[in-house]
């Protein structure tokens, strides 16, 4: 719950683990990772939870040139095939509900 607070809040840049794994923590009961490297039912819940804060899209730009897709907040890398190959562009989604219009020369 608090992670997802902090991640919906406008004034959070960032959350910052003080560490991950058992034995090298001061509280043995919130590590993310056993002492032998197995991922936790916790560090499980914190990967299923990144995995839903990250934004695929697939498809194909409608016939105006556009696609539109929803995404969190982040850095994107977009990649276009077109008849003479593949062209790539990188893109930054800012927090808050925008438009964005990505040119690219084709």
């Amino acid at each position: 719950v608090v992670l997802r607070e902090a991640y919906a809040h406008p004034a959070v840049e960032g959350v910052m683990f003080w560490g991950f794994m058992q034995g090298h923590m001061w509280r043995q009961d919130a590590c993310l990772v056993n002492s032998d490297g197995t991922v936790n039912d916790a560090g499980e819940r914190f990967i299923d939870l990144r995995r839903e804060w990250t934004s695929h899209a697939r498809g194909h730009i409608d016939g105006d040139g556009h696609f539109k897709f929803r995404g969190f907040h982040g850095t994107y890398v977009v990649q276009l095939a077109t008849a003479t190959g593949k062209m790539h562009k990188t893109f930054t989604v800012e927090k808050g509900d925008t438009t964005l219009v990505l040119d690219m020369d084709v």
